[in-house]
């Protein structure tokens, strides 16, 4: 027997321990994490796409081989482990093989504390393309040349599509929204199938994105939707947790998609996880990419939940020195903000409605702009995005010429309302007087 057979062999049988018969806490399609019984706490990582290196980092992070080994934690990833999404590399397809062959390796060792969820790039049979590659046809292939195929046709039908744990639900990418109640969600059929012959409530479960980013009527949702599925699974006034839409690889790994509605992602420049347990609900970031094509993360500094690190900040405490890897808010109040010490040119951040009349004409209305507008080095932010300063590269139109380093990520949320996370140390922020 060869060592990919015994792994396969091994594995299957760790499939069927995790099963609720069995002992462990997948029932049909819904891993049930509700029973008194259960572990505490649920981690829930995003998208991994033919990254394993991510998911040895969220266990190095969170000291998860422990946890599991002594049954005080379940591990779900939340789908799309295979494929990788830079155009380089997205029609290699060695990483995705090594990918399933390191989820069958933690299922082995934790059959019944870790489970994956099935994602849209998970099915074979469907003519998707990315970057110019047909990425499921040639997995499938891949699958078929290394005699993993058999092995992986019995993980697609018996595979979960959803995690219940009293503080929330976990999907890959949305809510069912096809399902009665819940025996028929745990009852629903699957199979590595062409999308059009899959049940409707598989194919919302993998591959339906919120309103505000598809608002397509039949390939989206909305937040009454996930107010009524997380009822549906017996835990209302919680919280969805999906992977399935990164909005912005190089500057985050989670978004705020609706009131109970996060999605959280783990193949970009940032890396964290979601951390449900009796008490709480947390985010937490494990670190960053200092280049796009590096694997290492950079870990970060605090070991602070996510949320809890934003602080307002001190405008006070004009000698104040932004600590790296910490988060900063601050309010526009007509007055342009200038941060110091990244470059010669300080940046300021501007309203549109504040520039001279001449660069009106140029910019779009509504939006800020950080930069120096007289040497043509702006950069557009609107609300609901986040920038990368330092780097070149082109946003929302306009072209920005600074140097290679990157040495801080700036969003804005509410209108007006900024975020600011230094990257580097030896940064300031200053308001102008004019």
């Amino acid at each position: 027997m060869t060592a990919d057979q015994e792994l396969c062999t091994s594995f299957l049988e760790a499939m069927r321990q995790g099963m609720v018969a069995r002992g462990g806490y997948q029932d049909g399609r819904v891993v049930d994490l509700r029973g008194p019984n259960a572990p505490p706490v649920l981690i829930l990582v995003g998208d991994v796409h033919a990254r394993p290196s991510r998911i040895h980092e969220v266990f190095r992070h969170a000291d998860l081989h422990q946890q599991l080994a002594l049954n005080r934690a379940v591990v779900v990833l939340l789908g799309d482990l295979f494929h990788r999404e830079d155009s380089e590399r997205a029609g290699e397809m060695e990483s995705s093989l090594d990918t399933f062959r390191e989820m069958m390796s933690l299922k082995i060792a934790y059959p019944k504390n870790f489970y994956v969820l099935l994602g849209n790039h998970e099915f074979t049979r469907t003519l998707r393309c990315k970057h110019g590659y047909f990425q499921g046809v040639l997995f499938g292939y891949a699958l078929e040349k290394s005699g993993l195929r058999p092995t992986y046709e019995e993980f697609m039908q018996e595979s979960p599509l959803v995690v219940v744990h009293p503080r929330g639900v976990g999907t890959h990418a949305a809510p069912a929204t096809s399902v009665a109640d819940w025996d028929q969600l745990k009852g629903l059929p699957l199979a590595d199938s062409d999308p059009k012959e899959l049940h409707p409530a598989v194919v919302e479960l993998t591959c339906n994105r919120h309103v505000k980013w598809s608002p397509h009527g039949q390939k989206s949702y909305t937040d009454q939707d996930v107010e009524r599925f997380l009822e549906l699974c017996g835990v209302p006034q919680t919280h969805l947790f999906c992977g399935h839409t990164p909005v912005s690889r190089e500057t985050g790994w989670e978004w705020t998609m609706g009131p109970r509605n996060t999605v959280i992602f783990a193949a970009g420049r940032e890396l964290g996880y979601a951390r449900l347990d009796r008490d709480h609900t947390r985010l937490i970031r494990v670190g960053r990419n200092l280049r796009e094509s590096q694997e290492e993360v950079r870990p970060a500094l605090a070991n602070t939940p996510w949320h809890d690190m934003r602080q307002w900040y001190d405008w006070e405490n004009e000698e104040q020195e932004l600590e790296r890897d910490q988060l900063y808010r601050f309010a526009y109040d007509g007055r342009p903000v200038r941060l110091l010490g990244a470059r010669e040119q300080p940046l300021d951040v501007r309203s549109y409605a504040h520039l001279p009349a001449a660069a009106q004409g140029i910019y779009g209305a509504g939006y800020f702009l950080i930069g120096q507008q007289e040497r043509s080095e702006v950069l557009a932010l609107r609300r609901d995005q986040r920038i990368l300063l330092g780097g070149s590269g082109l946003c929302q139109g306009v072209r920005f010429f600074w140097p290679e380093e990157e040495f801080a990520i700036l969003g804005q949320h509410e209108e007006g309302e900024f975020e600011l996370r230094p990257l580097v140390d030896g940064l300031r922020l200053e308001r102008v007087s004019s």
